[in-house]
């Protein structure tokens, strides 16, 4: 999950309070907040703020900043990568559970892979996988 979808996800868990809001609890800016959320490449630079929001979210720092590496277009790359070169994907849900497999077809809201134990398949929405390897 990258850092803009992990940090849509705690502002839900919070209640969902916007820009604004956050801005008046930490310091953050209103655009700091639209740029990681927003964007589809690596964000958050300034560990400051990243600090700020974790305290304000009640995480620890370490959980937004690796998600920094993980920004969206990348698990684009590996959903292609692993579909044209017919390698397995090991996909690692937020609530725990990991598939792994290989990806009959993917696109900007979900994957479905073939699994490789079972022999079954499965369809996992893009903003439920928390991390990804190859």
């Amino acid at each position: 999950m990258s850092l803009g979808d992990y940090v849509r996800y705690l502002r839900a868990m919070k209640g969902g309070p916007d820009y604004r809001i956050i801005e008046a609890a930490t310091g953050v800016p209103c655009r700091t907040m639209r740029e990681i959320e927003q964007r589809y490449r690596r964000v958050g630079e300034n560990d400051e703020d990243l600090q700020k929001l974790a305290d304000y979210f009640g995480v620890p720092v370490e959980e937004l900043t690796w998600r920094r590496e993980k920004w969206r277009k990348l698990l684009s790359e590996a959903l292609y990568t692993a579909q044209t070169e017919g390698r397995p994907i090991r996909l690692i849900l937020r609530d725990g559970p990991t598939f792994e497999g290989r990806v009959l077809w993917w696109d900007l809201g979900a994957t479905e892979l073939e699994l490789s134990d079972e022999g079954g398949r499965v369809v996992v929405q893009r903003h439920a996988v928390d991390d990804w390897t190859l």
